[in-house]
């Protein structure tokens, strides 16, 4: 009965282990995919920057050649 009651604790001591190597796996999971989405929203925000940049440059060279005309 003893070895019985051994075996259980080691089972669940493995159990144990197993479940918070998983936890700490999916903590690395969200942690790397929270990442990535970081990254992205920077890269789209320096894109609408340099839209932003364009697009004023457009108007100020729709506002020269207008002036010119005048």
């Amino acid at each position: 009965m003893a070895t019985f009651f051994a075996l259980m604790i080691v089972i669940s001591a493995l159990l144990g282990a197993f479940l918070i190597l998983y936890f700490f796996c999916a903590i690395a999971r969200i942690w790397h995919y929270a990442k990535k989405q970081v990254e992205l929203l920077e890269d789209i925000e320096e894109h609408v920057h340099n839209t932003e940049r364009f697009y004023g440059y457009i108007h100020k060279a729709i506002n020269i050649i207008g002036q010119k005309k005048e």
